[in-house]
């Protein structure tokens, strides 16, 4: 009989500690539970801009060709273009600061109908070739222009004015700075309407960034003009995000 008590008595105190626990865990579950649903949060994105001059321009030129033959449509394209070359490189252009970014060698017909038939008659070929030029002096880019020009250059893909990578990261930092303030000032706004105070964010998202886009941009086979030619390098504008979260 002692024996069945002792075993009754052990497996209640078993069965309360097991009751006791699970009631201990409960609580702590509902405390953080409430504590979690006590932390509300306040999510704001911040938008900057600045403003830079360009220091440096990149200016697409080259050489279209057409002759009878593919041989000597290359070979009087060849020609025009060491004269580019040899140009450039006066007017005060590294070497490294040209590059070929087009080249193409293509047949030239002419479409003939007859009796409501339509064929094609080989009349010759075009070699296009086509550069980069890095002026790293953005006032003197019109005066580069014309010496392409005068060289045998007879056709451009456009001028990009931009930012050295040196320039570009200090403007993207004043970008991102002004996005920063611009998303706090929010926050403290909102706020302020909800009659609650912040602390410093719980957490904070760099967003994308605009980076400058080409002001100046003249069509593909634009012919050049034969007259000096007035380029302006206006300010570009660069822009950043952030998100800030806050919790209160």
């Amino acid at each position: 009989m002692y024996k069945l008590n002792a075993k009754v008595i052990a497996v209640g105190m078993i069965m309360a500690l097991f009751l006791v626990y699970g009631f201990m865990n409960t609580n702590a579950e509902n405390a953080v539970a409430a504590e979690d649903y006590a932390k509300r949060s306040l999510s704001v994105t911040g938008h900057g801009k600045t403003v830079a001059k360009p220091d440096i321009a990149y200016v697409n030129v080259g050489v279209t060709t057409e002759a009878k033959s593919a041989k000597d449509a290359q070979a009087n394209n060849s020609r025009q273009m060491t004269n580019v070359f040899s140009a450039l490189k006066s007017a005060g252009i590294g070497e490294n600061d040209i590059r070929t970014i087009h080249f193409n060698l293509s047949p030239k017909y002419n479409h003939i109908e007859t009796r409501g038939t339509h064929r094609q008659v080989l009349v010759g070929f075009v070699v296009t070739n086509q550069i980069q030029v890095t002026v790293r002096n953005v006032d003197n880019v019109g005066n580069i222009l014309d010496v392409a020009t005068n060289a045998g250059a007879n056709l451009s893909g456009g001028v990009i004015f931009s930012l050295s990578d040196a320039k570009m990261e200090s403007a993207y930092a004043d970008a991102l700075n002004n996005a920063l303030k611009n998303g706090s000032a929010k926050a403290e706004t909102l706020a302020k309407g909800l009659g609650v105070s912040l602390g410093k964010p719980k957490e904070v998202v760099e967003g994308g960034a605009l980076f400058p886009q080409p002001l100046s941009n003249m069509r593909d086979a634009m012919r050049l003009a034969e007259v000096s030619t007035p380029i302006a390098a206006g300010p570009l504008e660069i822009s950043a995000t952030v998100s800030l979260k806050y919790e209160y």
